[in-house]
């Protein structure tokens, strides 16, 4: 289990998709599921507790992830 700070991005790339960048590190990573409606928002700045995923993706674009919490960061 990982815990981060990232921002979310829609990344158009094959139709678009959302992603979460970390903030420190400017790593890519592509939840397993379709983000929550009220965290599609470009530069939403997000808590994320995640797990790798056994999935794949169509994208080939960052580490795939399995989300299990998400929340929003109050600047």
């Amino acid at each position: 289990m990982y815990n981060i700070t990232g921002k979310i991005q829609k990344i158009d790339l094959e139709g678009g998709f959302w992603a979460i960048i970390e903030v420190n590190t400017e790593k890519k990573y592509l939840p397993d599921e379709e983000l929550p409606i009220d965290f599609q928002k470009n530069d939403l700045l997000v808590q994320l507790t995640f797990e790798p995923s056994a999935k794949s993706s169509v994208y080939q674009w960052g580490r795939m992830i399995h989300v299990l919490d998400i929340q929003k960061v109050i600047e």
